[in-house]
């Protein structure tokens, strides 16, 4: 693991900033960074294809955002790596821009996504116990980064609605 680039308090109080960023970049393990990317990577690029500024700026702004959030919400961690709360945060942006689009996929399809993502975050919530990826021993789980990337994701939809800034992408249906 590239601790250089985790999100680090310590190293973030003395000016090390781009650890906001970078520290999701990295992750415990193996199977940690697999279960991140089975859902970054398609949700992603299904994001990147129909509204492109929408994720590129999701992505840029949320995750100094979550990162933020992590250091103000939870005093006791000193550090974190994981994709889990962006590619949380892009699921829940999918969902939300589908729901809003007359289009062929039924609504149920993303309704449900929206009802398992809430369930899996909290039951990772009261359990501490991560539904799909080991993590390696001494590794916390922190499902208060699953929920920062789902607020901020709605936050980014709501903000979408606005006309200025959704003329930068025009939905693909």
């Amino acid at each position: 693991m590239q601790t250089g680039l985790m999100l680090d308090r310590p190293l973030i109080s003395v000016g090390q900033v781009w650890r906001l960023w970078t520290g999701h970049l990295v992750h415990h393990g193996a199977s940690h960074g697999l279960w991140n990317l089975v859902v970054f990577i398609p949700v992603g690029c299904w994001l990147e294809r129909i509204r492109p500024t929408l994720a590129r700026l999701y992505l840029l702004i949320a995750s100094a955002l979550i990162s933020a959030g992590l250091l103000a919400f939870d005093p006791q961690l000193s550090r974190y790596a994981g994709l889990s709360g962006l590619a949380t945060g892009l699921l829940l942006l999918l969902a939300c821009d589908r729901l809003k689009q007359i289009n062929r996929e039924p609504r149920w399809v993303w309704l449900g996504v929206l009802i398992l993502v809430a369930g899996k975050i909290g039951f990772e919530w009261m359990t501490d116990t991560p539904i799909f990826s080991r993590l390696n021993d001494g590794v916390k789980n922190v499902p208060l980064a699953h929920l920062f990337g789902a607020v901020s994701a709605v936050g980014f939809f709501l903000l979408a609605q606005l006309k200025t800034f959704a003329s930068a992408d025009r939905p693909i249906a």
